[in-house]
């Protein structure tokens, strides 16, 4: 029997009970159906490994949005998750004063992002409300349900900085 390959080009599969046959540019390849499954599983592998590439893409193409949109934050790490502080606050906040608020994100995006939710942590808050704390987070979680599958962080901090000059409005 002749060794089992994995990574070729398939011209034409032929496949009985007991065994598959793969012919690629006039050579056979011939293996039994239960080393098929080691090959399935290096297939998985593989594919495993280019969505885990995709994803960590993914996360260094927001992490290039907030620096273009030149939006403050601090990459916390990026392996094996990507945490991030972003730091937000009202026009008027003067750090000891009581007039503006001001507060910091910090989100750790799973391997899976963005396929997966990110938790994302207030902290560092200043001048919040339990109120606008509570809003803040029901907000958040609106966002993060509605951008699922897609890039989240960019409209998290602009839904947050949205609300806190709301907020500033209304006081």
């Amino acid at each position: 029997m002749f060794p089992l390959l994995c990574k070729f080009e398939l011209t034409e599969i032929v496949i009985s009970s007991q065994f598959a046959v793969f012919v690629k540019s006039g050579f056979i390849f011939e293996t039994s159906s239960d080393t098929m499954s080691e090959c399935e599983e290096m297939d998985r592998k593989v594919k495993l490994q280019g969505v885990t590439r995709l994803n960590r893409n993914l996360q260094s193409n927001e992490v290039l949005t907030l620096h273009y949109l030149g939006l403050p934050y601090l990459v916390l790490c990026r392996r094996p998750v990507l945490r991030l502080k972003v730091p937000l606050s009202t026009y008027n906040f003067q750090d000891g004063e009581t007039d503006g608020i001001a507060l910091q994100l910090i989100f750790t995006c799973p391997v899976n992002y963005p396929l997966q939710l990110p938790r994302v942590d207030l902290a560092e808050k200043r001048n919040v409300s339990t109120e606008l704390d509570l809003k803040l987070r029901t907000e958040i979680a609106k966002a993060l349900e509605q951008h699922l599958g897609l890039y989240m962080i960019v409209p998290v901090v602009t839904r947050v900085q949205m609300l806190l000059n709301d907020e500033l409005r209304n006081d």
